[in-house]
């Protein structure tokens, strides 16, 4: 196995265009000079899930563990590595049936190693399609 070591990897043939750097072991994308520009590990989701709460069927996922069915409506993600605070933002979506796209959702308790999700629509039945996603940086 070989190593590659490596402060900024740049196009052939010049300086204009994106750098990638390393820099306090962090990979940063820049505009070709010394500004960094985009954190690249920052912008990557750390946690993804698609589940179908009615059969508790996990359809597919990233850093998940297992869910917990809580209640109608309420669910828990695992994560099998945990986030470094609980500081890290949640995006989802949920579906009842295909027809039918209302709904509320939030999420809440969070912790490093999981967080609650609740879908609600008319409080009488769990989501066939439940999207979830962390942003935020893994312990």
């Amino acid at each position: 196995m070989s190593t590659l070591l490596a402060d900024t990897i740049r196009k052939t043939g010049g300086t204009a265009g994106v750098d990638i750097r390393v820099k306090n072991n962090s990979v940063y994308e820049s505009d070709g000079g010394t500004t960094v520009t985009q954190n690249l590990v920052q912008g990557l989701a750390k946690h993804i899930h698609y589940f179908n709460q009615a059969t508790l069927t996990l359809n597919s996922s990233l850093n998940v563990s297992s869910i917990t069915d809580v209640g109608t409506g309420f669910y828990d993600p695992q994560l099998t590595n945990s986030m470094s605070s609980t500081n890290y933002s949640v995006f989802a979506h949920s579906s009842a049936e295909s027809v039918n796209d209302d709904f509320i959702y939030y999420g809440y308790n969070r912790a490093t190693g999981s967080y609650r999700r609740y879908n609600y629509d008319n409080g009488s039945r769990d989501m066939i399609a439940s999207d979830g996603m962390l942003l935020g940086d893994l312990a």
